[in-house]
């Protein structure tokens, strides 16, 4: 994961993101203050730039698919788990090859179409990638142990 620069995400967003996706993702890469969980909720459908949401119950975190899509890059990047053994060596430090992986996986286990799971997976890859990794995973380890709900 280190290897991974700007300019091989970008070309992954040119090659694999949906057209409608590819500026929203630039955008992500570029921006200085970039807010990773509140766009991946607006992504995924889970919030609105305006936050008109009525919550009537607390979002679980096995219950928000855009804390799924980050819990599985974390099970990709951050562990040695035997889900992603063999593609772990595979992919190296291909940021394509990443996004792949972890995106086909994502539309199988949801039943989405692996264009949909790619533009998720990119965002949540985007947001490793420019805290560096190990920062990436401590963060989300520290948020899947303390906090298994969405922050309001």
């Amino acid at each position: 994961m280190s290897d991974i620069d700007a300019a091989s995400l970008s070309l992954a967003i040119d090659e694999l993101a949906p057209n409608h996706l590819k500026p929203f993702l630039k955008n992500a890469l570029e921006a200085d203050n970039f807010d990773f969980d509140l766009n991946g909720m607006i992504l995924t459908g889970e919030a609105t730039p305006e936050r008109v949401i009525i919550r009537t119950s607390i979002i679980k975190r096995e219950d928000s698919l855009w804390l799924s899509v980050v819990d599985e890059v974390y099970d990709f990047l951050c562990t040695s788990s035997a889900a992603y053994k063999t593609e772990r060596s595979e992919a190296g430090s291909n940021a394509k090859s990443i996004i792949t992986f972890v995106a086909a996986s994502l539309a199988a286990k949801f039943h989405i179409a692996l264009g949909v799971a790619t533009g998720f997976v990119t965002l949540a890859i985007i947001a490793a990638f420019k805290l560096t990794k190990n920062a990436w995973c401590t963060l989300q380890a520290s948020k899947k142990s303390g906090n298994d709900h969405l922050p309001e």
